[in-house]
């Protein structure tokens, strides 16, 4: 499972664990009833590979000139689309060729480069 996972994903899950530790330690039932609703609602807000390939297909159709615009819209192109999805039950993730291009959670995707080095 853990070779399966990027560096992303590993790091999220190591501070989720660590932050879930230290509360558990000092947590009251309270605590505990506020950490498995944000759990749950993280769970059934995680949007699914329609919603990822809308917003990526979305973001290609925003970056081209407006007669390449028209013609893409005549075209099935969101099935075209060579996304992967990975459903990570709190997140999930698209990629092209193993590298990711989306990230959702909250019924948000946010489409970009994630692995690609910033400069």
């Amino acid at each position: 499972m853990i070779a399966a996972i990027g560096a992303l994903e590993l790091v999220v899950l190591i501070a989720l664990l660590v932050v879930v530790s230290l509360l558990a330690r000092r947590a009251g039932r309270w605590t505990l009833v506020f950490l498995a609703g944000l759990l749950a609602l993280l769970a059934l807000t995680n949007p699914g590979e329609e919603d990822h390939r809308t917003a990526v297909f979305n973001q290609i159709q925003a970056r081209l000139d407006p007669l390449a615009r028209v013609a893409a819209s005549a075209l099935p192109t969101r099935e075209l689309l060579p996304l992967q999805y990975h459903n990570y039950v709190l997140a999930s993730v698209c990629t092209v060729d193993g590298k990711r291009v989306s990230i959702g959670f909250l019924k948000n995707v946010l489409v970009g480069e994630f692995d690609q080095p910033r400069r």
